[in-house]
């Protein structure tokens, strides 16, 4: 396992889709800088986090994921690498999860473009009140913890395709469909959209008071979609031919 998940790292880490990513990524910290200079207004730190994670929850990071998971699994197809994965004396199941376990951890890599450029882009705002860095630490690492449950969706719907753009679509539609039922009752059992429900709710700041189901039930969801997902992908990749 050790041996797949190095030649993967390897694989990714000097590419030119890592860039991407982190560019795409420092987007969020943009956005919010553009929303407060168009407000013409001083931001409290604490409005640069609500903005920043709002933007990192329900836009950005979702279609950072999306990528992440589609390329993945695309690039074997692109160039006709499975075949030649395969011959490593590593399992097929083991040599997959391997590409998850490096998925999973570039998304929470990309934590630090994320608050890192939100931090900036306080300070060029001259943003005033409190700055609870350690809290805001916590709560991306989650965020990034929470939004990698849809990593193997995204490598599944992959794998079956075999089309990195279906997958993107995918994703896109899935992520806008976040955006477009964030103020409902229903986000919380949604997985683009319950993380920023469940994190507004542990900061004592509840999006609404009858949102549908509680913790027990938000966390089985997006439990359930990750460990179903997972398995699949892994099934998939034992079975499949790659002839």
């Amino acid at each position: 396992m050790r041996k797949a998940i190095s030649a993967e790292l390897q694989k990714w880490r000097r590419t030119w889709f890592l860039l991407v990513t982190i560019a795409t990524t420092l987007m969020t910290p943009v956005l919010v800088c553009v929303a407060f200079l168009l407000s013409e207004r001083t931001p409290e730190w604490q409005q640069i986090f609500n903005q920043g994670m709002a933007f990192h929850l329900l836009m950005i990071g979702p279609l950072v994921v999306t990528l992440i998971g589609a390329q993945l699994i695309a690039s074997e197809y692109q160039y006709d690498t499975w075949k030649l994965s395969f011959t490593a004396p590593v399992s097929r199941p083991l040599i997959y999860l391997a590409k998850w376990f490096v998925g999973f951890v570039w998304i929470i890599g990309l934590t630090v473009p994320a608050l890192g450029g939100n931090l900036v882009v306080g300070w060029l705002l001259g943003a005033t009140g409190p700055l609870p860095l350690w809290l805001w630490t916590k709560f991306y690492l989650l965020a990034g913890l929470g939004m990698s449950v849809m990593l193997p969706v995204y490598n599944l719907i992959t794998l079956i395709t075999r089309n990195f753009f279906v997958t993107s679509g995918v994703g896109i539609v899935s992520t806008f469909t976040g955006i477009f039922i964030i103020n409902s009752k229903y986000a919380a059992i949604y997985p683009q959209s319950s993380i920023l429900v469940m994190l507004s709710t542990m900061t004592g700041q509840p999006m609404r008071p009858d949102m549908i189901g509680s913790w027990p039930v938000w966390i089985g969801v997006e439990a359930a979609i990750f460990v179903v997902a997972l398995l699949a992908s892994t099934l998939f990749v034992q079975k499949a031919d790659y002839r």
